[in-house]
């Protein structure tokens, strides 16, 4: 018993069972406490802020020599077979743009160049030297071109066999434009290379000239950003609320609550039914009573004691007294010199020689 703190009583069965649930849960709760407390309240996430697209666009002409066959000195893509022996030459002009999403920089650089290629060896001849270019609107135009002679690159590839005394195969005419570029968005920057290609076979009685007329290159600007984890930090919040909310549950279970124990006996589960029935009437004393110049009433049931205490205004004590052969309970009240008693005698309870109503009236 606590000095000045009322405790309610509790079987003690079911204190222990509240006390080892609400433990139970405190732990739970400090467990997932401390975890979320490990879990940082920010992550990084990659974003894209930015895409754009390179795009080149191929066109060509053949210049035939005068002819029996096509009505016309100039072949557009599409129009028939281009047959070496009535190409002059071939004119080939790239289209450049640039487009993305949001506002940008451009500054750049290209140049166009053939490629002779076999498969012992290569050769690269400038057709265009590096051009510089710089613009601020969007989309990004150049354009540059180029006449091809397909007779001159035959006789360079004679000339090297010719030299070597070795025949190289599968001699090829690459066009190609190697772009770079420098693009400066308002969040990021970037250096992209695109090299747009046409491929012309050698050696052969009909030109083709292979590869997508239109060739694009997709490219994007990533940026990675800070951002709150709100769901940790609710999950915190609740679990703190639950760890503070079971620790002053169990508080307050200790401080204010006693345990008694489970009644087994005959004579303790009839004082417990006493106690649950009259509690509120009876309090328990150490002290037995002082019959010393009182006159004792014996009274036969706890019910007509009950009836005594709400007539005269006074609670009934509750004394046990342990006897060698078994525990004998006795409650009694006083009023001045009256003294009135039950006595709860599991082994032998005597009746009064005379009823209540009869000790009244003498």
């Amino acid at each position: 018993m606590r000095i000045g703190i009322k405790q309610k009583n509790i079987q003690q069965n079911i204190r222990l069972s509240l006390i080892a649930l609400l433990t139970i849960l405190l732990i739970i709760s400090l467990s997932f406490t401390y975890v979320l407390y490990q879990q940082p309240t920010t992550a990084q996430q990659t974003i894209t802020s930015t895409q754009y697209n390179q795009n080149a666009i191929f066109t060509y002409q053949a210049h035939l020599h005068d002819n029996t066959i096509y009505n016309t000195n100039i072949l557009q893509p599409g129009q028939g077979h281009i047959f070496t022996r009535l190409t002059d030459t071939i004119d080939i002009s790239l289209t450049y743009k640039i487009t993305a999403d949001t506002h940008f920089t451009h500054t750049g650089s290209y140049t166009l160049i053939a490629q002779l290629i076999t498969d012992i060896w290569t050769k690269t001849y400038e057709l265009i030297p590096t051009t510089t270019f710089t613009t601020n609107t969007t989309p990004t135009i150049f354009q540059t071109s180029t006449s091809i002679n397909y007779t001159h690159y035959n006789d360079i590839v004679t000339h090297y066999n010719d030299e070597t005394g070795v025949n190289a195969n599968d001699p090829t005419l690459l066009i190609k434009c190697n772009i770079n570029t420098h693009l400066t968005f308002p969040t990021n920057t970037t250096i992209e290379s695109f090299s747009p290609t046409l491929t012309i076979p050698l050696e052969q009685n009909i030109i083709e000239i292979t590869g997508d007329l239109y060739q694009n290159k997709p490219g994007i600007i990533q940026q990675t950003t800070t951002y709150t984890r709100q769901d940790v930090i609710d999950q915190r919040t609740i679990w703190l609320i639950t760890t503070f909310l079971t620790a002053f549950l169990l508080a307050l279970l200790y401080i204010f609550t006693q345990s008694i124990p489970q009644p087994t006996t005959t004579h303790e589960k009839q004082i417990a039914k006493l106690n649950k029935k009259y509690g509120e009437w009876i309090i328990h004393t150490q002290n037995p009573p002082n019959t010393l110049n009182k006159k004792t009433i014996h009274i036969n049931s706890m019910e007509d004691l009950t009836k005594i205490s709400e007539d005269i205004g006074k609670p009934i004590l509750h004394y046990e007294l342990n006897t060698p052969k078994s525990p004998q309970d006795i409650y009694y009240l006083i009023d001045n010199d009256v003294q009135y008693e039950y006595i709860l005698d599991m082994h032998s309870q005597t009746k009064p020689k005379s009823t209540l109503l009869e000790k009244l009236t003498k």
